[in-house]
């Protein structure tokens, strides 16, 4: 009897814990379903962004990478694709096709030299636009940041600003993170090189040019070894040249020895 009782008494227990269950899903099953729809769809959205990102991240690389390297693609082509690469929300390839814009027409300038100032002075124009937009927009893309102002400081040069271009080497000089890089040690060999105009590249002129080192004597040995090798070599094939068109005419002489068959004059002594 106790066992039976103890029995009933466990069933009545579940059966109410059960009932309390039904009655809290009839009383808020409507709130969790629409919790667990809109989870569910959170979900899906951020799998669906996360997709999109991804894909348009793979696009850009290969509109960046199509821009430098597609040989078919024809200049005017070219920029309009790297200006749609700035264009679009990535920090990262906006400030590399900016900086590659700004090269390119610097690149130009220098091409068109003396010949057009006016086409000089536009291009100049425009390659110091697309460096401003790296340091205006990007800033925080060091390495872009700090090619582009080598890019200006060498602007400036060429339109014979020495301050400004001073003031673009060192700020890349600021940037410490980039001491590796060799975009700052450029920067520092030429602000070295306007602090101490002795460290730049001579200028060899008539009246300038620097008395001539003396050379080393194992330099000397080792070229006029070369220089004797070679020109034993460019001697030895000139006199061979030489010795072949002389000895071919002289071979023909040979066939004088026939002449000698004129004996039979001999058989004139018996008569």
């Amino acid at each position: 009897m106790k066992a039976q009782r103890r029995h009933e008494l466990q069933e009545n227990a579940l059966s109410g814990e059960l009932a309390g269950i039904v009655n809290f899903f009839k009383r808020r099953g409507r709130v969790i379903a629409w919790a667990v729809l809109a989870a569910a769809l959170i979900l899906f959205a951020a799998y669906w962004y996360s997709n999109m990102q991804e894909k348009e991240a793979l696009t850009l690389r290969q509109d960046f990478d199509r821009a430098l390297r597609d040989p078919e693609m024809t200049p005017t082509d070219r920029v309009a694709l790297l200006e749609s690469v700035v264009q679009r929300d990535d920090a990262k390839f906006g400030a590399m096709a900016a900086h590659r814009l700004g090269e390119n027409y610097q690149f130009e300038m220098k091409a068109a030299g003396s010949v057009d100032t006016a086409e000089w002075t536009r291009l100049g124009d425009l390659a110091e636009k697309w460096y401003r937009v790296v340091l205006d927009r990007y800033p925080a893309m060091e390495l872009e940041a700090a090619k582009s102002h080598l890019g200006l400081a060498r602007l400036a040069e060429d339109r014979d600003d020495p301050d400004v271009a001073r003031s673009e080497y060192e700020a890349i000089l600021r940037r410490g993170g980039l001491s590796n890089y060799m975009v700052y040690k450029l920067a520092k060999q030429s602000r070295d090189q306007m602090d101490d105009p002795n460290q730049m590249a001579p200028v060899v002129m008539a009246t300038t040019a620097p008395a001539p080192k003396e050379p080393d004597a194992d330099a000397d040995d080792a070229d006029g070894d070369e220089e004797v090798s070679a020109d034993d070599d460019e001697e030895v094939s000139a006199d061979d040249d030489e010795e072949a068109s002389i000895a071919a005419p002289a071979a023909p002489a040979t066939p004088a020895a026939p002449a000698a068959p004129a004996a039979p004059a001999a058989p004139a002594a018996p008569a």
